[in-house]
């Protein structure tokens, strides 16, 4: 099967073929026709040569004039040849211009079925408990057999090459996710357990306070965000109730009740978290271009079957 490469440049030549063709078929066409005409204007010059006795003009005139009559002749065997020609030429064309126009429906449906979908690009999505770990992490090229994976790279080499770095992106913030969660839950449970004690908290709890610590490590939200009640520049309405409850612990009073405080003074933590909210940031505005690439160029056109 040809690939949308092949079929482009076979749809190029076999254009160029017939407008060449058609350029040779003029000319020769005019050869044909203007042969009668030429041998007309020498019927005047043979017989003068044959009145004057001029042999050796007759014969010369003849000579001529069978000539033009030969070159007309070939004019017209040319013609005709081209003729047929150009006519399977334009079926050939018609033939692959119908391939082309599958071809490209193809990959534009396969381009808008790449649509960016990952949760982890938006921030109110994901998930800070074990689940997160759980997650399979296809790139969009999962599924795609390898020629159509050619044809969309031909048909369109930037809009893939975003999508392969946003595959990239988004599996990177995965992986640092991960461990940020990880650490995080030994640090919560490390300052939430009792002197001499264990700790025994609702796996829910936890991921909605590994949570909490997130958007305050990495700068999202504030002491003012959730102890004043104001809006910005996170909502408070976007909040679990036990959130908005462990923030106000990490900015209050430490003491031996509330030892929260000390999270907010773990540097890995810190930079773990500010690490991601970059890449997650950076991952939302690929997805972002992307998706407005796919609605401009391919203005959402889903592919028909059959097509």
């Amino acid at each position: 099967m040809e690939s949308l490469s092949e079929l482009k440049a076979q749809h190029s030549k076999l254009k160029k073929t017939i407008q060449n063709d058609k350029a040779s078929h003029d000319f020769y066409l005019a050869m044909w026709k203007s042969a009668p005409y030429a041998i007309i204007a020498m019927f005047p010059v043979s017989a003068y040569a044959y009145l004057a006795s001029a042999g050796s003009y007759f014969v010369g005139a003849v000579l001529a004039t069978g000539a033009v009559s030969g070159v007309g002749l070939y004019g017209w065997h040319t013609q005709k040849k081209l003729n047929g020609q150009i006519a399977q030429c334009e079926i050939e064309l018609e033939e692959t211009e119908t391939k082309l126009e599958r071809r490209i429906a193809k990959v534009e449906a396969q381009f808008m079925n790449s649509r960016p979908a990952t949760y982890l690009v938006l921030l109110d999505n994901i998930s800070f408990d074990q689940r997160l770990e759980e997650v399979n992490l296809n790139t969009f090229r999962y599924g795609i057999v390898p020629q159509l994976q050619k044809d969309m790279e031909f048909y369109d080499g930037d809009l893939m090459a975003l999508l392969d770095e946003l595959d990239s992106t988004v599996k990177d913030e995965h992986g640092k996710l991960v461990k940020y969660c990880r650490s995080a839950r030994e640090a919560i449970e490390e300052v939430s357990r009792p002197e001499g004690g264990q700790v025994n908290q609702n796996p829910d709890s936890v991921a909605m306070r590994v949570r909490a610590l997130y958007l305050v490590l990495c700068g999202i939200i504030g002491s003012g965000t959730v102890l004043e009640g104001t809006n910005k520049p996170y909502e408070v309405s976007r909040m679990q109730k036990e959130e908005i409850s462990f923030v106000r612990a990490l900015f209050a009073n430490e003491d031996k009740n509330n030892r929260a405080p000390i999270l907010l003074r773990n540097n890995h933590l810190k930079e773990l978290a500010i690490d991601i909210e970059s890449t997650r940031k950076r991952a939302e505005k690929l997805k972002t271009t992307i998706e407005h690439i796919l609605k401009v160029k391919f203005e959402e056109t889903p592919y028909r079957p059959g097509i």
